[in-house]
């Protein structure tokens, strides 16, 4: 096996903490992911849940269940993977470990928990409204965008 079939057959895991805030997200039909509907779904949400908890202190996933696979990221969210991983880069001499997809999922799986709970967040402030979330989670963005233009 190649080093890219093994990258494309790796299985991304979330913990069961997040899994429920998964199932709420279904019940109400929240920001018309379609949760449940499709991998390429999965594999958005994982993505939302890491950027909304990069920030946060890493965490260790407490039984972490199955949830995506590797190889339903398309090349450029592969990208943003080992972007985030890159970002802890303290010197060249590390940037081929830094580069290995399997160990940046794994880092970037350290802030799916407090994304997802950021997630539940936004939904109970909206009372599970998706618009009105969608919006809450829009003026998150824009207050972000300013703080990094001001800095």
């Amino acid at each position: 096996m190649n080093d890219r079939s093994r990258e494309d057959s790796s299985t991304i895991r979330i913990s069961a903490e997040s899994r429920d805030v998964v199932s709420k997200m279904k019940e109400h039909d929240l920001l018309s992911l379609g949760v449940g509907e499709g991998d390429s779904n999965t594999k958005d949400i994982y993505l939302l849940a890491v950027a909304l908890g990069l920030g946060a202190p890493a965490e260790k996933m407490g039984d972490p269940r199955a949830w995506t696979r590797a190889s339903y990221f398309e090349l450029e969210d592969k990208a943003l993977i080992r972007a985030v991983m890159l970002g802890t880069l303290d010197n060249a001499e590390n940037i081929a470990a830094h580069c290995d997809l399997k160990e940046a999922f794994n880092y970037c799986s350290q802030f799916t928990n407090a994304g997802f709970r950021r997630i539940d967040e936004f939904a109970a402030d909206a009372n599970y409204d998706p618009d009105l979330m969608v919006r809450k989670m829009l003026d998150h963005v824009a207050e972000k965008y300013d703080e990094l233009i001001k800095d």
